[in-house]
């Protein structure tokens, strides 16, 4: 059986991730793939730590945070992302370790030691960057999270995480970075684009 295909949508907090990432998933439905979306932090013990953080406030050292996040990667890939490859579905991630690169490494924890981290975790084979200007990305939350941003936004803890995720493109050679302040159809032509360019030519599906 094929191997699936893993496509990690990132981008700081309202870039749209969620929203793209779902259209992604359906249209593939729509043109014969099978395909399914995971969200990170899951809903695993880990992942419950994780959201407690993001409400009330970061209670923990920037490791001990990215400790969780490592130990919730773990049990996505073991019960979500490797089956689904095995099976070989379409897996399309919304957010994925390359968050903790941008989020922590803003930090100040050292970018090569997170991603030895998570040399456990299966390569990407496409990384899209939704990229928006962190203004536009909380006015978004707001409207969304009835004015509530969590302890992950900030407007300059974002400027930071924005700067390593567009820092990816040179860092890595599967990196696409999408103007994410376009208008919501006009994004997800230009990453579906992307997508089944890389599903037709370069993996030799349909």
């Amino acid at each position: 059986m094929r191997r699936g295909v893993l496509f990690a949508i990132e981008g700081i907090d309202g870039a749209g991730k969620t929203t793209q990432s779902r259209m992604l998933r359906l249209h593939l439905t729509q043109n014969d793939y099978e395909a399914v979306v995971f969200h990170e932090p899951t809903d695993s013990e880990w992942g419950r730590k994780i959201r407690d953080l993001a409400e009330n406030g970061r209670t923990v050292r920037p490791d001990v945070e990215l400790d969780y996040f490592v130990r919730d990667r773990e049990y996505d890939v073991e019960h979500n992302i490797l089956p689904a490859l095995e099976r070989g579905l379409v897996v399309v991630m919304d957010r994925y370790y390359l968050s903790n690169v941008a989020y922590q490494g803003a930090l100040g924890i050292n970018l090569d030691s997170i991603f030895k981290m998570n040399q456990f975790a299966p390569e990407p084979d496409l990384i899209l960057v939704l990229d928006v200007s962190p203004k536009i990305g909380l006015a978004r939350v707001k409207r969304r999270e009835n004015g509530r941003p969590n302890h992950f936004e900030d407007l300059e803890y974002l400027n930071k995480v924005r700067k390593i995720f567009k820092g990816l493109e040179e860092r890595l050679p599967n990196v696409q970075i999408i103007d994410a302040a376009a208008p919501q159809t006009r994004v997800f032509e230009e990453l579906w684009n992307i997508c089944i360019d890389y599903l037709r030519r370069k993996m030799g599906y349909r």
